[in-house]
């Protein structure tokens, strides 16, 4: 499921508003388990931020939508779901660190999108 229709204006917040769907259907089905900061981490490198991969890699995301997405992550991150707002301890530059330099590792959305873009502009020059 890619979750956007084709021929979609990808500027448009509204084209991305079925990945933001999914992605707080995850968090739905997750709420209710107890997980620790570590199995949450995981899922956040699993699991959602493999959702907007596909698009990730072939459009360049609004600010707004990946601002949204990381605030979903955010609040799963240190509340256990995607809706409710808790103390955060650390700041989101720092948990997107590597974990050699002693962050999480959660990948930084707005630099994946940029470097999958810039994928394609090199395999273009190159082949």
């Amino acid at each position: 499921f890619i979750g956007v229709l084709v021929g979609a204006n990808p500027r448009l917040r509204s084209t991305w508003q079925p990945i933001i769907d999914s992605i707080k259907a995850r968090l739905n089905s997750w709420k209710s388990r107890q997980l620790s900061i570590g199995g949450r981490v995981t899922l956040i490198n699993s699991v959602l931020a493999s959702l907007p991969l596909f698009l990730f890699s072939f459009y360049k995301a609004p600010k707004k939508v990946i601002e949204k997405i990381i605030k979903l992550q955010r609040r799963f991150l240190w509340g256990g779901d995607g809706e409710n707002k808790k103390m955060t301890w650390v700041s989101w530059d720092t948990i997107c660190i590597s974990k050699e330099k002693g962050g999480l590792g959660i990948k930084n959305l707005e630099a994946f999108n940029l470097a999958l873009l810039i994928k394609w502009r090199w395999r273009i020059l190159v082949e």
